[in-house]
């Protein structure tokens, strides 16, 4: 597939002047882009898997600009690419089940002073996978248990790319069940993220003019939950 794409500005994006003056940002234009896309994908008795490639040049792309005191500004860059790869595949093996998504990404800028240099707050690669088990012993309470891996590759944050927060894995263990009950449906789940307690940075505020850059993720977490839903 090949596409062409506009983005305007959105409130957030126009609410406060490049120049820190008051009143909008009224010099900050529309986003302009040209996307090309090739894929293939496959699917067998035991499941499917999907693989793509793509390509995505940008004009006038919408760009953090800055951000103090919570004040966050934005600017157009001059002209930006995307290139990258992504494989998805979900199967099932008996009481086994297996899920994994991968994004490869390589995001620079084509112009300006910050030319060649990696977009800051895009992950060049990203890994989703997933164990799941579902044990003959107990059908009976429609148990599913869990077992994944999430990595998020390093994360530039800043257009000089001079600072990054460091790539991070987080495991999580899970299980959830499942009982009907006539017309309505028990459901349960506990689950546990960031199994190893790792610090890490759960998310980057891009430019930030005090070069607080960083927040962090969640430690060890533990989380439990019970519905009850009626079909009419």
């Amino acid at each position: 597939s090949v596409g062409r794409g506009l983005e305007t500005p959105t409130l957030n994006e126009a609410a406060y002047s490049a120049s820190g003056d008051a009143g909008l940002n009224t010099a900050l234009n529309a986003a302009r882009s040209k996307s090309a896309e090739l894929g293939l994908r496959g699917r067998n008795a035991a499941g499917l898997w999907n693989a793509t490639v793509f390509d995505i040049r940008t004009r006038d792309e919408i760009v953090s600009a800055g951000t103090t005191d919570g004040r966050a500004l934005f600017t157009n860059a001059g002209s930006t690419r995307r290139q990258g790869l992504e494989l998805s595949s979900e199967y099932e093996l008996g009481e086994f089940s297996l899920t994994a998504a991968y994004t490869l990404l390589r995001a620079t800028c084509d112009s300006g002073a910050n030319a060649g240099r990696r977009m800051p707050g895009l992950p060049p690669q990203q890994l989703f996978a997933q164990l799941g088990w579902k044990p003959r012993w107990a059908a009976a309470l429609g148990a599913v248990f869990t077992l994944d891996v999430r990595h998020v590759g390093k994360v530039y944050v800043n257009d000089g790319n001079t600072d990054a927060a460091a790539a991070h894995t987080l495991v999580g263990l899970g299980a959830r069940f499942e009982q009907p009950l006539g017309a309505w449906t028990l459901r349960e789940f506990v689950r546990i993220d960031n199994l190893g307690d790792r610090k890490h940075a759960g998310s980057v505020i891009v430019n930030d003019g005090n070069g607080r850059f960083f927040e962090p993720g969640a430690g060890r977490s533990l989380f439990a939950g019970v519905s009850l839903s009626r079909r009419f």
